[in-house]
């Protein structure tokens, strides 16, 4: 079935479109959600809650551009509303992080190549959950500081700090990979 036909059919709240809708793009959408996410059963929250506002919110699409592109838009409000429900936990830790110089240290290019992407996504799992949601933000969706820290509530310094040291664990972590080989 066509965007154009499924999009018709979600207008009109039909839940065979619905359905399909759902089987046609959900994979996509939860590996998608894996990056945000610290892990599976965090990311089908997310891709539920996508989804559910998805139904909801699918008379806004302006069909101006790819369903999947908005879809995914979705995806990223829904992983900062999780990460908003989370924040009270480590708070804390993203104020720290501006008053702590060391971390303006030049950090050196992340060696993704030397990385199979299912490791990668791993170990983005594995960090926490400030430091996730900036990294993927910044470096795999291409926000600006500015932008992140608007959606995130938080400053400009906050964000590029704990950008620094996302990056600095994920080298740590592949270099001990590396040296365990």
């Amino acid at each position: 079935m066509s965007d154009e036909y499924l999009l018709e059919g979600c207008l009109k709240r039909d839940n065979s479109c619905r359905e399909a809708l759902y089987r046609k793009y959900s994979k996509d959408l939860y590996q998608f959600a894996l990056r945000y996410a610290s892990n599976a059963e965090e990311a089908d929250d997310v891709l539920q809650e996508a989804f559910l506002l998805i139904f909801e919110r699918i008379g806004q699409f302006r069909k101006e551009g790819e369903l999947l592109d908005w879809m995914r838009t979705i995806v990223i409000r829904a992983a900062l509303t999780q990460y908003r429900r989370n924040i009270r936990h480590w708070r804390r830790e993203l104020q720290l992080s501006e008053e702590n110089p060391e971390i303006w240290e030049e950090v050196a290019e992340m060696p993704y190549d030397q990385v199979d992407y299912k490791t990668l996504l791993h170990l983005i799992q594995e960090l926490p959950d400030g430091y996730r949601m900036v990294f993927n933000l910044c470096e795999v969706e291409g926000y600006s500081y500015q932008e992140v820290a608007e959606m995130l509530r938080c400053s400009q310094a906050t964000c590029r700090s704990q950008l620094m040291r996302a990056k600095s664990k994920l080298r740590k972590k592949i270099k001990e990979l590396y040296d365990e080989v």
